[in-house]
């Protein structure tokens, strides 16, 4: 599908417009919930799981995905588990930061995953793809400040929780990048899904939150809303692409979401940042930007 450079090209544009208009409505979507970000994430994820296994049914995939969950097991498992802190801490940092702020930091992931991969998977990073590492991260640091006040501690633990976020989404990604190179897209997501409910619905067991039914139908709409389009429109169609590039090409597709979700969170939640934080969230996104930029060329003359 994707052999050709002009077509790969072409696909992988279309497949990232995709993906970028179905997460950059997440934020605004989770932060119109009211449940603990435990119980967020397990039905994000848990209602996904369900769409995509009556897709797999209809198209008897069953099978296959029964092999592969026994076939990479450790791995799907680690993937739900990355899969299941990214979403967790991420939501957290939601409820003390701006939308802006969490995202930008949360979306440093392809950094990491870049770090990750060259030590893992051995796909080399130049020297002036460490420096625009070095710019992202500097950037991130601005965009986490904020002046001595009653709410700088909440921007201190939204922020470490947002890097979190972002470490455990490059751990995510570096691993389906190997499944995938062996393993459909349904035969992987599904099980690292699975698994990741599971790991959540312990994590709300954990908190004292025994119940995971919630009869506010509001609140269900908003779950179904955010399964549908952040979870199936971006997180699957990111790991659809996993098969074709590199990981820190398809993670980096996503490092548009805080321009997109701060605009949303302007228009609906007023939320706006001070002239640091644009600064560093500015350099944040350009460096990541041109990181994906130096990999895709890269990825297209291999």
């Amino acid at each position: 599908m994707m052999k050709r450079p002009g077509s790969r090209a072409l696909t992988l544009a279309i497949l990232s417009i995709v993906a970028l208009i179905s997460i950059s409505s997440a934020s605004i979507l989770i932060k119109a919930t009211t449940s603990p970000p435990s119980i967020v994430s397990f039905w994000r994820l848990f209602i996904s799981v369900l769409i995509l296994l009556f897709y797999s049914i209809i198209t008897n995939r069953l099978g296959l995905i029964a092999r592969s969950m026994e076939r990479n097991l450790l791995l799907t498992v680690l993937s739900g588990f990355f899969l299941a802190i990214h979403f967790y801490s991420w939501i957290w940092s939601l409820r003390l930061l701006p939308v802006i702020v969490s995202t930008t930091l949360v979306d440093l992931h392809p950094v990491f995953t870049g770090i990750l991969s060259h030590a893992i998977l051995k796909e080399r990073l130049e020297k002036k793809q460490w420096v625009l590492i070095i710019i992202s991260l500097s950037g991130g640091l601005l965009a986490s400040y904020r002046e001595p006040s009653s709410l700088a501690g909440e921007w201190v633990l939204g922020s470490i929780l947002s890097i979190i976020g972002a470490l455990a989404a490059s751990g995510y990604f570096v691993i389906g990048r190997i499944v995938r190179k062996s393993a459909g897209l349904y035969e992987y997501v599904i099980p690292t899904y699975l698994w990741s409910s599971v790991f959540l619905a312990v994590i709300s067991i954990l908190e004292g939150r025994y119940n995971l039914l919630t009869t506010d139908l509001r609140e269900f709409a908003l779950f179904v809303a955010i399964a549908i389009g952040p979870m199936i429109g971006g997180h699957t169609v990111l790991n659809y692409m996993l098969r074709y590039v590199e990981a820190p090409i398809v993670s980096t597709i996503a490092v548009l979401e805080p321009v997109g979700a701060g605009i949303l969170a302007y228009i609906f939640l007023g939320e706006l940042v001070e002239p640091i934080n644009i600064l560093g969230i500015s350099l944040a996104v350009s460096g990541i930007v041109i990181l994906g930029i130096t990999l895709l060329n890269r990825s297209q003359q291999a």
